[in-house]
């Protein structure tokens, strides 16, 4: 049985179905996490979920959780905001490349909601003329 354990279901990034739920003995059953990045800025995001049981022996069984996201301004997700990352855009905007991987926020470098070649003139200025960091 679940209890005492979900204090990190108040992390809007992770979700958990079924919430609760009770497994009679010599059963077993399913809990599936979620993950969601959306309008996550920062890199790293750690939780920890508790399964607490009446097995004296494995109570509780404590699982670390980490999301690792790519934020904007590193549309090629490698955790890594440098030249690459402009090249990526210029492939995206003018020769039909991938979209960015994390999502098209991270195409909106600049935060006005919009991506075009703004946001490749503002990572350009963060990483070649110390302009001001991506993100909002």
């Amino acid at each position: 049985m679940i209890v005492n354990a979900l204090d990190w279901l108040t992390n809007y990034w992770l979700s958990a179905n079924p919430r609760t739920l009770v497994i009679p003995a010599g059963n077993n059953s399913n809990i599936y996490i979620a993950f969601d990045a959306t309008n996550l800025e920062n890199p790293n995001y750690d939780a920890e979920l508790v399964l607490s049981s009446n097995d004296p022996d494995e109570n509780p069984v404590r699982v670390p959780v980490n999301l690792k996201v790519a934020g904007r301004g590193d549309p090629n997700a490698d955790f890594k905001v440098n030249v690459t990352d402009v090249i990526y855009l210029v492939n995206y905007f003018f020769k039909g490349g991938p979209a960015p991987i994390p999502g098209l926020f991270a195409a909106d470098v600049n935060c006005d909601n919009l991506r075009n070649v703004t946001d490749v003139i503002y990572l350009v200025n963060y990483l070649f003329k110390g302009g001001p960091k991506p993100g909002c």
